[in-house]
């Protein structure tokens, strides 16, 4: 799945929900699903784009006043790398929450066979001398 299949399956939001969201993207603390909802917005909304762009640069400025950084800073390149970063992070996030379902279900499975093999109702080493 791409990176764009999966910020697409999102829910849309409004103009308004977008911006309630953009102290939670500054802050680190959005749900993955507001995340998801607040990237999919940005790919199609220019304004909220900009306002969060501007709402980062402000943030990135105070943050770096007090350090010493030589040169300047291509705040553009930052804001745009804190969004690709972020949807890196998204999908990871997806990923591994899928691994540990597929993990869940087939320790489950195994359990119950073996659950089952105990209780005579399926008899597992039967049926592996029968598969191999």
């Amino acid at each position: 799945m791409s990176r764009s299949d999966y910020i697409d399956r999102s829910n849309d939001i409004s103009c308004q929900r977008a911006g309630e969201l953009i102290p939670g993207y500054l802050n680190r603390d959005l749900r993955p699903r507001d995340m998801r909802c607040l990237l999919k917005h940005l790919r199609t909304c220019t304004r909220c784009r900009e306002e969060l762009e501007t709402n980062f640069m402000i943030q990135t400025t105070i943050q770096y006043m007090n350090t010493d950084i030589n040169g300047s800073m291509d705040l553009k390149q930052l804001f745009r790398d804190d969004l690709r970063q972020q949807e890196e992070a998204l999908i990871r996030s997806h990923r591994t929450r899928g691994t540990l379902i597929c993990i869940a279900i087939v320790t489950l499975i195994l359990l119950t066979l073996t659950v089952m093999d105990i209780t005579g109702l399926f008899h597992i080493t039967v049926f592996f001398d029968r598969i191999f």
